[in-house]
C-alpha cells in the first residue's frame, strides 16, 4: 500500500510538471450557455465587428457553422477595440478576402483580419487567398508612414490555435512594415500552437526605414511567448531603398521580449532579400541580447535565403 502511494505521488508530479514545462491550452467546445453567436455569411462577420466592442468580455463567443466566402469584398479589420472574445472557426474556411488598412493617427496603419486582440481565443479556421496590396507613400503621406500587417495585426496574449493560411498575395509599399504571416506584433504573454503558413507571397518594399518580417510573427515583444508544432512555406521578398537595416526571418522578425518558447518549428519558405544591410535567419532574422530561448526540441529550417539578388 505505502509503495502505491509512492508511486502514484512520483506519477502525479511528473504529470503536474509538465503543466510548467510545456504550458499549452487546447481548445473547448462552446455551449449555447456561452452567450454563443452563429456565422455563416460575410454579413454576419461585419455584423460582429459592430456588435462586439459594445459587448462584455464574456459575451464576445462566436462560432461558424459554414465556409464563407468574401468574393474580394473589402474587410477593414475588426476596429480599434480590441477582440477580447473566443472566435471558434469549427474547421471552416474564410477566403477571398480583401484586407484594407485600418490608420490610426496620421503615422500608424494596420492591414489585418483581427486589427488588435486581447486575451482572446482564436482557432480550428482556415484562411484562403487573403490580398493585401497597397501604396502608402504618396503626396499626402510623404514619408509612409508605419504598416503593421498580420492575420491577427497586434495581439496582446491568449491562445491562437489550429489555424492556416495559404495561397495569400500581400503587397505593401510604405516607410516602415512590420509583417508576420500569424501576428505583426506581439506585445503580451501568449500561445500560438499548430499554425501552418504555406503558398503566400510576401512582396514588402520600405522607402525610409526597416522592413521586419517573419513567417509568423514580425516582432515578438512579451515577456513570454510559446510557439508550439507551426510549419511556414512560403515566398518572401524585401526590398529596401534606404541605408536601415531589413530584418527577416522564416518564423521570427524581431525578438525582443524576455523569453521565447519554442517546440517543433519546420521553415521551407525562400526569402529574397534586397537592401543595403540585411539581418536574416531561417527561424529567426534578430534577436536581442537579453532575450533567453527556451528550445526543448527541433527546429528546422530546410529553405533558401538570398541576398541582394
Amino acid at each position: 500500500m505505502v509503495k502505491f502511494k509512492k508511486s502514484y505521488l512520483i506519477l502525479l508530479l511528473i504529470v503536474s510538471s509538465l503543466f510548467f514545462i510545456f504550458p499549452f491550452t487546447f481548445a473547448t467546445q462552446l455551449s449555447s450557455g456561452d452567450n454563443l453567436i452563429d456565422i455563416s455569411s460575410v454579413d454576419d462577420l461585419f455584423e460582429m465587428v459592430d456588435q462586439y466592442p459594445h459587448m462584455g468580455e464574456k459575451q464576445q463567443n462566436y462560432r461558424l457553422t459554414a465556409d464563407i466566402d468574401f468574393d474580394g469584398k473589402e474587410w477593414f479589420g475588426t476596429g480599434e477595440t480590441p477582440f477580447r472574445g473566443h472566435f471558434d472557426g469549427n474547421g471552416y474556411t474564410i477566403k477571398n478576402v480583401k484586407l484594407t488598412a485600418n490608420s490610426f493617427g496620421t503615422y500608424e496603419s494596420i492591414m489585418a483580419f483581427w486589427t488588435k486582440t486581447e486575451n482572446a481565443f482564436i482557432h480550428d479556421v482556415k484562411f484562403e487567398n487573403l490580398t493585401a496590396e497597397d501604396n502608402f507613400c504618396h503626396e499626402d503621406y510623404p514619408d509612409g508612414g508605419k504598416v503593421v500587417y498580420g492575420l491577427v495585426g497586434k495581439a496582446s496574449g491568449g491562445t491562437l490555435q489550429n489555424i492556416e493560411i495559404n495561397s495569400s498575395k500581400i503587397d505593401i509599399t510604405a516607410g516602415k512594415i512590420v509583417a508576420g504571416g500569424l501576428v505583426g506584433e506581439d506585445l503580451a504573454d501568449g500561445l500560438r500552437t499548430n499554425i501552418s503558413t504555406f503558398n503566400n507571397t510576401y512582396n514588402l518594399t520600405s522607402i525610409t526605414k526597416e522592413v521586419v518580417f517573419g513567417g509568423l510573427c514580425g516582432e515578438a515583444n512579451a515577456m513570454q511567448n510559446a510557439y508550439k508544432i507551426c510549419k511556414a512555406d512560403d515566398h518572401l521578398t524585401l526590398n529596401s531603398s534606404s541605408s536601415r537595416t531589413s530584418i527577416a526571418g522564416g518564423m521570427f522578425g524581431n525578438v525582443n521580449g524576455e523569453m521565447l518558447k519554442l517546440r517543433d518549428l519546420s521553415c521551407q519558405s525562400t526569402l529574397i532579400l534586397n537592401a543595403s544591410s540585411i539581418l536574416a535567419g531561417g527561424i529567426i532574422g534578430n534577436i536581442y541580447i537579453d532575450t533567453a530561448l527556451d528550445i526543448t526540441s527541433r527546429l528546422v529550417f530546410d529553405g533558401k535565403i538570398v541576398k541582394n539578388a
